[in-house]
Order: C-alpha cells, then structure tokens, then sequence
C-alpha cells in the first residue's frame, strides 16, 4: 500500500473518530477537537477519545497516530490511559460504545421523537 493510500485512510479513519468523539461534545466543533485551545478540558477529553478509537477500535499503531497527528508517542500513551481510566465508570462506557457504534446519544433520542 502506499504512503498516498495509508495517508488518506488514515485521514478519513480520523475524522470519522473526532466526530464519533463529537457526539460527546456536541458544542465543540471537530476542528477544536483536533486542537484543542489550551485549557479547554473537554476538547482535550474528546480529542484523547478520538485518539483512543483510532488505536483500540481501528487498531491503527500508535506511531502511526503520533505521526499523522504531530503528537508524541508519549501524548498518545497518555490519552489511552485516561480514556482506559474513564471507561471503568459504567456511564462513561455506554456514552463510548454509542459514539463508535453510532447509536442515538440520549440528546439526539429526544429531538428524533
């Protein structure tokens, strides 16, 4: 495969995980959650959520995500670790396999009827 290829797979496997990760912050837009503003707590949340599905549920490499990001492999290890932290409260797990299986999030249950 070549590095063109990998690139745009990579590219869209992305965005499709910040927008998974949007559906918990549905008031940030996608370009604040690939970089967050310093001190913006929850777009660094929803960024290290986007991170975490690239490498638990797409199995990209985490060289790989500290590449294409322009983060260190360190950053990337630190954002798995405190979204593997999260997913022990149950709450915190539901909201996470809804956004990666795409199901309604209790918000968009309500506007839909």
């Amino acid at each position: 495969m070549s590095a063109l290829v990998r690139t745009t797979n990579f590219s869209i496997d992305w965005y499709a995980c910040l927008a998974a990760a949007q559906r918990f912050f549905p008031h940030l837009s996608i370009e604040i959650i690939e970089e967050p503003p310093h001190q913006w707590f929850d777009a660094a949340l929803a960024r290290q959520i986007a991170v975490h599905m690239m490498r638990r549920v797409l199995n990209w490499p985490q060289r790989q995500i500290a590449s294409e990001t322009g983060r260190s492999r360190a950053r990337v290890f630190y954002s798995l670790k405190t979204v593997d932290q999260r997913l022990i409260d149950p709450g915190f797990a539901r909201a996470y396999e809804r956004a990666v299986n795409g199901s309604p999030t209790g918000e968009e249950r309500r506007s839909h009827g």
